[in-house]
């Protein structure tokens, strides 16, 4: 499903997602507090044949799903300079803000940043514990798609190299696709998905309120 096709913006729209014209040809995509964007322009497309899905599973990913596989607990403190202090559960690090909302708002980028650390170390992405009445944060949609496709490759146990030579990519693309803060767009990231013998699976689901 190309990202620029209508059929593929009816699929995010009944996940809950808008739509707005964004800058130097992006298209900005919100769903509740979340948000996100993909480039507006055609991109080429490689799917295996039936000779490279030879034992492949069509596992489904689950994104934003009731399992929030990517939403993890955090503990709200007061700080001694008059702000709130962030710290994860299951990570290191901590951010802090002016306020509990502008706290946990930051706390996306730091979530990120980390998350960007384990997958330069080669490391799995820890898993977040149950949030149990706590606040969470979770990374930008873009940001959950790209951490499901990492985690695919890890599960074919395959390296960057390896993800790189099935999608006709060089290893240096595969570092931006990867990367957290880069703005790659949803179509490349179907595609490794589907090399990986994966697809993703988009839900909706009630925000939490700070």
């Amino acid at each position: 499903m190309d990202a620029n096709s209508d059929q593929f913006r009816r699929y995010l729209a009944k996940q809950g997602c808008t739509f707005e014209p964004g800058r130097g040809g992006h298209l900005n995509i919100a769903r509740g507090d979340r948000k996100s964007f993909i480039r507006v322009r055609q991109a080429a497309r490689h799917r295996p044949d039936a000779q490279d899905q030879e034992g492949f599973g069509d596992r489904v990913i689950p994104i934003g799903s009731e399992d929030r596989m990517y939403d993890y607990p955090v503990k709200l403190t007061p700080d001694d300079n008059d702000t709130v202090l962030v710290t994860f559960v299951d990570l290191p690090g901590a951010t802090s803000g002016e306020d509990e909302q502008d706290a946990l708002d930051h706390a996306v980028d730091g979530l990120e940043t980390m998350l960007n650390a384990y997958m330069a170390d080669r490391q799995d992405i820890p898993a977040p514990s149950p949030a149990n009445g706590r606040p969470t944060v979770a990374p930008t949609l873009l940001g959950a798609l790209k951490l499901s496709v990492y985690q695919a490759m890890r599960a074919r146990g395959w390296r960057k190299a390896d993800l790189a030579r099935s999608m006709g990519l060089n290893p240096r693309q595969i570092d931006r696709l990867l990367d957290l803060r880069h703005a790659s767009t949803v179509a490349q990231l179907d595609q490794a998905m589907w090399v990986c013998g994966q697809r993703f699976d988009v839900a909706g689901v009630e925000r939490q309120a700070a």
